[in-house]
């Protein structure tokens, strides 16, 4: 564990004298722009040098000036350092003193040049963690004392993801009889779309899906028609491309792979049993009768027949939380455990701060 010593300030302390790279990097930096365009303020400035200074300081030692950035390109080390100094308090560096550093840094090496994302990534996810942590410590103040809220959290406190798969799997056995020939279309297919909803974290998206075999989907790309639907393209690789959902003017488009071996399986014997005998541009889920499910007949479905197995009823949205991997502490969120959100935020079809604040299931460990 590193350690800072802190030295009592008093009212005598001398201005310290800047280093001739820090003059430097102050020219760098007032030659960078922001995204906008616009440049940097002068505040801005000085506290983007004066939080470099600092880690530089504690971190190579008050004795060695600093001469360039080249030490932080160590960022495994520079992360764990800024992660687990303790002062002589025990007391380790706050989000916001965390946040400094980590933007200063991305700044800095931005303003000297640097472009190399191997090296650039690692500052990016840790600043957006620690965002996403902050962001959580203001929301997590609010009261959600609402009916709606209050039937969400029992839910959440009662239902965990074993249960959902343990109601699917008797679901399943339910649909067959002995012989194994399909005598309950309808409850295996409510068994099929909650099971993607397990893999992917969609509202009623599902409604629009139409099957596609690859040729027939580069076909429909050519001509233009490719937007009219949302589609699982079959090939040896099952994907899902979903164009019509709640943010799509802001996200366009979400495509997402069936890599799920058991989800695969399950979604061919629905191809097999469940569908027409062409499927080719045919509506993945319908009636008995072949008419294509509304969103809110998927809401309903799901509704009734998870009441009968649960004794509560599951929508699509609680299925996004119950299936959650954000853990609770976000202050404790590995890497993996980000990247794993950003994902489930992507297919989702929102950012990582609009999952944290909404969709996180505060039951996760």
């Amino acid at each position: 564990m590193y350690k800072m010593s802190i030295k009592p300030v008093g009212s005598g302390r001398k201005k310290r004298s800047r280093g001739i790279y820090e003059m430097e990097l102050e020219g760098m930096l007032r030659e960078k722009k922001k995204m906008n365009g616009e440049p940097y303020s002068e505040q801005s400035i000085k506290s983007f040098i004066n939080s470099v200074v600092k880690l530089s300081s504690i971190f190579l030692g008050k004795a060695e000036v600093m001469v360039n950035l080249q030490w932080l390109e160590d960022t495994k080390k520079i992360i764990h350092f800024v992660e687990n100094t303790e002062n002589e308090q025990h007391y380790k560096y706050s989000l916001a003193s965390k946040l400094a550093f980590y933007q200063s840094i991305i700044i800095c090496l931005g303003a000297t040049g640097m472009t190399e994302q191997t090296i650039l990534q690692p500052y990016w996810e840790q600043r957006d963690m620690i965002n996403l942590a902050r962001m959580t410590h203001y929301n997590e103040k609010k009261s959600f004392d609402t009916t709606n809220g209050k039937n969400q959290t029992n839910v959440l406190n009662d239902i965990s993801p074993a249960d959902i798969h343990a109601m699917v799997a008797n679901m399943d056995t339910l649909s067959f009889n002995d012989d194994k020939e399909l005598i309950n279309r309808k409850l295996f297919m409510i068994s099929q779309i909650i099971k993607l909803h397990t893999q992917f974290p969609w509202r009623n998206d599902l409604a629009d899906v139409k099957v596609v075999y690859s040729k027939t989907y580069e076909k429909k790309v050519k001509d233009g028609t490719d937007k009219d639907f949302n589609w699982l393209i079959l090939d040896k690789q099952y994907t899902f491309v979903i164009n019509h959902f709640k943010t799509s003017k802001k996200y366009h488009k979400i495509i997402a792979k069936v890599e799920d071996i058991d989800l695969k399986r399950s979604l061919k014997q629905w191809l097999l049993v469940g569908m027409p005998e062409e499927v080719d541009d045919q509506y993945l889920f319908t009636w008995d009768d072949g008419r294509q499910l509304s969103r809110n007949n998927i809401s309903v479905l799901l509704s009734a027949e998870t009441k009968k197995f649960l004794k509560k009823s599951i929508s699509t949205t609680l299925l996004c939380k119950i299936f959650d991997e954000t853990p609770g502490n976000i202050e404790d969120m590995t890497i993996e455990q980000y990247n794993k959100l950003k994902e489930q935020s992507r297919i989702r079809g929102h950012d990582p701060k609009t999952r944290i604040s909404i969709y996180r299931n505060p039951n996760n460990k």
